[in-house]
């Protein structure tokens, strides 16, 4: 799960997501499917050839 700080990725793009934490002074995201998937093609750019 990310903190707080992931909260600069536009939810509205389906990336992440707010997940519901009751008595949690800021609110926890998760990555959804796509943002699974856009971090799996990220990381494989990443390694070397």
């Amino acid at each position: 799960m990310l903190d707080s700080s992931a909260e600069y990725l536009d939810t509205t793009r389906g990336i992440v997501r707010k997940v519901p934490v009751l008595k949690k002074a800021r609110p926890l995201y998760e990555l959804t499917e796509q943002g699974r998937a856009f971090q799996q093609l990220l990381n494989r750019a990443e390694m070397p050839v």
